[in-house]
């Protein structure tokens, strides 16, 4: 409320709206209308939870690792939810008995039959009601979204961790190995050669599939990175309408209402104030101030 009088003690201080003029208001009105933003094309971003696979890598044929069977069958990239773009008036005509609404909304379906159903309000008021459920519901989903891919993110993060830790030690053991298997070939032991000789080829195929596991993390991530940046853009487009009062009608507090209509108010008076100075400027000019003198007398 301190916000509101401050708001209004404003909008009285100023010492120029005692200058408003007539052709000053007609030409700031005028002005609006030809500024008025276009009607929006009404689609809206829809979270369907899905699991997609996303391409994969191949496993080299010759990188086999006793004992480590599983590495190398790494999981596709999976997209946790994939969106869809449909228009508020598709989504409020698929309400109703013997209807189905889009994939997505099932969990708020029978909310929005129930809204239909109520005969104390308007067909107008039960629209603004289903619009605000969509778009809240549709704003969770996003947030929910968000969270899973992040934490999808941080889970390959640290699996590349412990695989980085696990190359740091076959390696390791990979060489001495091959030391063994050098010294027993110079000596011509040629079973313990062949022995250290599979130990360290089997070293190295485990390597080789926990660097191809390093890489697909790698893919991952990055990708899981640029579908978080996509779920926030597309996310921004919901709070974006949230946020208009003139087609949506979300629930503000009077204060926020308050705020936003005397900013409004003081917007177009400082429009008419300078509408007034150009408009009286082009009549004193060109007209010799003869024009709105005759048709504004007195103003």
């Amino acid at each position: 409320m301190n916000q509101i009088i401050t708001l209004l003690s404003n909008l009285f201080s100023l010492t120029k709206v005692a200058s408003v003029t007539l052709p000053g208001l007609l030409a700031a009105g005028g002005l609006a209308l030809i500024l008025w933003p276009a009607v929006p094309v009404d689609l809206i971003p829809l979270a369907v939870r899905s699991e997609q696979q996303i391409g994969d890598f191949d496993v080299p044929p010759d990188a086999t690792c006793q004992g480590e069977s599983t590495l190398g069958r790494h999981s596709a990239y999976d997209a946790v939810c994939s969106v869809r773009f449909l228009s508020m008036g598709q989504i409020l005509e698929s309400i109703g008995p013997g209807k189905s609404v889009p994939d997505g909304l099932g969990e708020i379906a029978q909310p929005l039959s129930d809204i239909q159903q109520q005969r104390t309000y308007s067909q107008f008021r039960k629209q603004q009601i289903q619009q605000q459920l969509v778009l809240d519901f549709d704003n969770q989903k996003f947030s929910e979204c968000i969270n899973l891919e992040t934490s999808l993110k941080g889970r390959e993060a640290t699996e590349n961790l412990q695989l980085k830790a696990d190359l740091d030690i076959e390696e390791k053991q990979r060489s001495a190995a091959q030391d063994n298997y050098l010294a027993y070939l110079k000596s011509n032991n040629r079973s313990l050669a062949g022995h250290y000789q599979w130990e360290m080829n089997n070293f190295q195929g485990c390597i080789t599939l926990k660097r191809y596991s390093v890489l697909w993390n790698e893919r991952d991530i990055l990708e899981r990175e640029r579908r978080l940046v996509e779920l926030a853009r597309e996310q921004n487009v919901i709070t974006s309408r949230l946020a208009d009062p003139g087609r949506l009608r979300p629930r503000l507090g009077f204060d926020d209402f308050m705020t936003g209509l005397v900013n409004h108010v003081v917007a177009f008076i400082l429009l008419s104030l300078a509408a007034a100075i150009v408009v009286a400027a082009i009549d004193r000019a060109a007209f010799f101030g003869a024009l709105f003198e005759d048709l504004f007398d007195g103003f």
